[in-house]
């Protein structure tokens, strides 16, 4: 989408040290991973409330905050929950309910903002209505991280699949991978996530990203935050996440599960803003000076007054500001050379001075 590009565009990053050696996957004409801006996805998930106007006010408001993308859910209360299930929950899940028609409002809206238009399928059904809405890629929550039939079936629309995997283990995201690579996806994203509403500090264990960036090395590395505030998501950049998922609510004080544990408008503004600072911050990992830097440090400087034909002795020469001579560490390619020109006291010594072709 053009327009979205434009949400990137705004915003540069040249990578952190770990995202450079990550691979890349293509969302729209979004490259999402290795020295790209990070993903930032805001999560609407069921904060809609079932409202069509609460919906859109909160894609404006992703918008607004400078989200890359803005991702709803579709799911069938009857289809994902048996009978046998709790009856609140089902009921819950019928009022928050948004039908094809709705979502492909929605989608129309996003693309209209330059947002990248997101869904979650919680069904076969779901993921043939993600087909017919022509989204870029394909959310997965992680309750499905274990559902490998329905993975097998998400892999088989060869859309690019970003994967939360909280409540998981290595071994159930490796098999999760592997039925997506069966079915036939080959651009995957993994969301290091505790799924807890809100997640406590000490339940993050945010280490694991690096973790899972070490033995998933053809995936890009993300994470789902459930945590309160910003700093988790931050660090998560930081520690290489490339994607960086988030909810978003109208009001913490709203009736629904997930309205407490998401973030507010100026919280999600306050959190792009500072995971693009910190891609400014981070660079691209060679280490030389900085443009803005300027040359500091010392010179070699002549001790005393010393005239053209002289062989240079280590007694010759001191050490002083300003740096822009040739260097202390350099004195040893000079002691035995002679000058070619007059070096007067105070003098800082330059490569013009020394004769190189003669010892």
């Amino acid at each position: 989408m053009d327009g979205h590009m434009q949400h990137a565009d705004r915003n540069p990053s040249a990578g952190s040290i770990t995202a450079e050696r990550r691979p890349r996957i293509q969302i729209g004409q979004r490259p999402v991973g290795a020295a790209c801006p990070t993903f930032i996805v805001a999560e609407v998930g069921v904060n809609h409330n079932g409202d069509r106007a609460l919906a859109s006010e909160l894609i404006d408001a992703a918008d607004q905050a400078g989200a890359d993308a803005v991702k709803l859910q579709a799911f069938d209360p009857d289809a994902l929950c048996s009978s046998r299930h709790r009856a609140d929950e089902r009921e819950m899940l019928a009022r928050y309910t948004l039908d094809e028609q709705t979502l492909a409002e929605m989608r129309d809206r996003a693309a209209a903002a330059g947002l990248i238009f997101l869904v979650t399928p919680f069904g076969f059904d779901q993921v043939d209505l993600i087909a017919r809405l022509d989204v870029p890629a394909i959310k997965v929550g992680s309750g499905e991280v274990t559902h490998t039939p329905l993975l097998r079936y998400i892999g088989a629309t060869r859309l690019p699949v970003l994967l939360s995997t909280g409540a998981a283990d290595l071994q159930d995201v490796k098999r999760a991978v592997t039925a997506l690579r069966r079915g036939g996806c080959d651009s995957i994203a993994l969301l290091h996530c505790t799924s807890v509403y809100p997640a406590p500090d000490s339940a993050l264990n945010l280490r694991a990203i690096t973790t899972m960036a070490e033995l998933f090395d053809d995936c890009v590395i993300g994470y789902s935050d459930h945590s309160m505030g910003t700093t988790a998501g931050l660090a998560a950049v930081a520690l290489g996440a490339a994607v960086i998922e988030k909810h978003l609510t109208m009001s913490k004080t709203l009736d629904g599960p997930d309205h407490t544990s998401s973030a507010e408008p100026d919280e999600l503004a306050r959190l792009v803003r500072e995971i693009r600072r910190f891609e400014q911050m981070a660079g691209d990992g060679l280490k030389r000076p900085a443009e803005y830097e300027g040359i500091i440090g010392q010179s070699l400087v002549a001790a005393r007054g010393l005239h053209a034909g002289h062989v240079v002795t280590p007694g010759d020469l001191t050490f002083k500001r300003p740096g822009w001579g040739m260097r202390p560490y350099q004195q040893a390619q000079v002691v035995g050379r002679r000058l070619r020109m007059d070096l007067p006291y105070d003098e800082v010594l330059t490569h013009e001075h020394i004769d190189w072709d003669n010892e």
